[in-house]
């Protein structure tokens, strides 16, 4: 899992600084590598001393996330194809020029009824791309927002320090945010796809959230609102 995880992270940072065919990609697979083994060898090493009582808790999180990574992966997929909408850098490229550049453009809640099989073909063989009807919402920023699994931690551990609270909020929301921008940056997508491709993280992170830890009881989760989840670990508490 870490290492999927760290190849497709070295793999994205690649291809942003082109060096698909160079040493460099070969230096990027090296590092995924040593760091999903670092990675492996640390949480092993965490878990080993980790009390049976806090892994059942862990599990509950690990239940959460799966949860929340299923829908959300799954509704990008279901809607992608269907809209078919085509990404900025196909439309400005030359080949995207020819066949009507910029007049393609079609709002977010427009569907094309799927990707144009001839102009997609087009694509393939000019670019190797498969992917030049698939703009909305992005999957990358989805990919992104599974880091708002981080949210759950502190209501399975029983972590009431508002700083950690707050830092596990933080995180996940600045990280799906450089990764939205940098998207848009090279072309990829348009505002819209990034915020509908974090928002959908982000809501499949809540129902999970709601689901497994508070056994849908609320969606409260600032400040006073907050209320523990159920059989919380003193030992967490700050």
């Amino acid at each position: 899992a870490f290492w999927f995880f760290f190849d497709d992270m070295f793999g994205y940072i690649g291809e942003h600084a082109h060096a698909e065919g160079t040493y460099l990609e070969t230096a990027m697979t090296v590092i995924a590598v040593l760091c999903a083994l670092l990675t492996s060898a640390v949480v092993t090493a965490a878990f080993y001393r980790i009390k049976d009582e806090t892994l059942k808790k862990l599990m509950k999180f690990v239940i959460a996330f799966v949860i929340m990574a299923v829908i959300a992966n799954v509704l990008v997929m279901i809607i992608k194809e269907p809209v078919g909408r085509m990404r900025y850098r196909a439309m400005n490229s030359d080949l995207g020029q020819s066949l009507g550049g910029f007049a393609n453009f079609q709002n977010w809640y427009e569907s094309r009824g799927g990707q144009p099989e001839e102009w997609s073909a087009y694509f393939e063989s000019a670019y190797g791309v498969t992917d030049a009807f698939k703009s909305f919402p992005s999957g990358h920023t989805c990919a992104a927002g599974m880091t708002y699994a981080l949210i759950m931690l502190p209501d399975v551990l029983g972590i009431r320090n508002k700083g950690v609270r707050a830092l596990c909020w933080i995180f996940p929301v600045a990280f799906t945010a450089v990764v939205a921008i940098s998207r848009i940056v090279v072309g990829a997508h348009f505002f819209s796809d990034v915020l509908f491709g974090g928002t959908i993280a982000f809501l499949s992170m809540m129902f999970a959230r709601e689901a497994i830890i508070f056994r849908f009881r609320h969606f409260r989760c600032f400040g006073k609102n907050y209320v523990p989840a159920p059989e919380e670990d003193a030992e967490f508490a700050a």
